[in-house]
């Protein structure tokens, strides 16, 4: 019985890492360059039940402790591209990374919604300077990107976005505002001869109605949980209630 609570409960504890990762999505389905995570549920490893009375030794069948969340698995996928009608707009088509400069050292996003800060350097939405093969790139007012991934000012190219990709993206590890960087699995950057498409920027690659489905799906798994858990304590409670008159 008490095998049975925990293993509904674990059940429940899943439906709630699941519906963290699917809240993240939905809340990101606008933010470009977005990366969805796809949680990977499996379950606790099952007993082996065999009935040893009453005869010969039988084997009654695997019986499971519960389940959890194993991971939570990024989704590099490719998002659409959707116009954004700004010349410091640029969207990478085929695998890459923009290089960004984080305060940890580099970081890498997909995310081509650039600017220029009030020093005149190019930076991410939320500030980061974005990297190009000679560093932090300064450009005038008149900036803009070609599909080389030159950067533009002033009738001069004044430097080039460094585009690079990993040997292993699985390993890449997220840090917030679209960023990853990369620890010692994912391997060394490899610069990439990226198609780059000015004017677009990638959105995120997760669809509100699929995250809408899977939200369903978890709620109706979790309240079976939770029934099932419910009716385990009634039935518990109930025993020691009739063992109490005895």
């Amino acid at each position: 019985m008490l095998r049975g609570i925990y293993a509904a409960a674990s059940g429940m504890a899943a439906g709630l890492d699941q519906l963290d990762a699917i809240a993240d999505n939905a809340a990101n389905a606008q933010t470009p360059g977005f990366k969805g995570r796809v949680p990977v549920v499996t379950g606790f490893r099952s007993l082996i039940l065999s009935r040893i009375r009453d005869g010969p030794v039988a084997e009654v069948g695997p019986l499971s402790t519960g389940a959890g969340v194993e991971a939570l698995v990024t989704d590099f996928g490719a998002g659409p591209l959707r116009p954004a009608e700004d010349p410091l707009a640029v969207a990478i088509t085929g695998p890459g990374f923009f290089v960004v400069q984080a305060p940890g050292g580099e970081a890498y996003t997909r995310n081509g919604m650039f600017r220029l800060d009030s020093q005149g350097r190019l930076v991410t939405g939320t500030g980061h300077l974005v990297l190009g093969e000679q560093g932090p790139i300064e450009a005038g007012p008149d900036a803009s990107i070609l599909a080389t991934g030159e950067v533009v000012s002033g009738g001069r190219v004044v430097d080039r976005l460094r585009v690079v990709d990993f040997a292993r993206r699985d390993a890449l590890q997220r840090i917030g505002d679209g960023l990853f960087v990369a620890g010692p699995q994912a391997g060394l950057p490899r610069a990439v001869e990226a198609a780059l498409t000015p004017g677009f920027v990638e959105s995120a690659n997760v669809n509100p109605v699929t995250e809408m489905v899977r939200l369903i799906a978890v709620l109706r798994a979790y309240e079976a949980c939770q029934k099932a858990l419910r009716v385990q304590d009634d039935t518990l409670g109930q025993a020691v209630r009739e063992v109490g008159r005895v």
